[in-house]
């Protein structure tokens, strides 16, 4: 069945074995979105946990986190944030992360 089917689209078995992890289903990665947003936190404890803790209550999912050390009393985080289940809109979003004493500077790098 296999040697049928790559013949038909022209594929040979050891291409089809190579790559066949890396294909997905078109419809699965439509539905992806990510988000990059950057940060300026004052260093002050468990003000990181707060920003994460009401991403994932507005249906955010963190990809990546990268935090600087603090300078100034002033840390730099960078988040890649998976947003395909937000229950708001990108920018209130931003206006909600916002709201938490203690983030400053928030701005939105990229979208796609």
């Amino acid at each position: 069945m296999l040697s049928e089917v790559v013949n038909e689209v022209g594929l040979s078995r050891s291409a089809f074995y190579k790559y066949k992890d890396h294909v997905f289903v078109a419809d699965k990665t439509a539905q992806i979105r990510k988000t990059l947003i950057s940060f300026n936190l004052t260093d002050k404890k468990g003000l990181l946990s707060s920003v994460l803790n009401r991403l994932s209550e507005l249906g955010g999912n963190v990809l990546t986190i990268n935090q600087n050390i603090p300078i100034q009393d002033t840390a730099t985080v960078v988040m890649g944030i998976d947003i395909k289940e937000l229950s708001v809109s990108v920018n209130e979003l931003l206006v909600e992360l916002e709201k938490l004493t203690g983030v400053n500077h928030l701005q939105l790098l990229s979208i796609e």
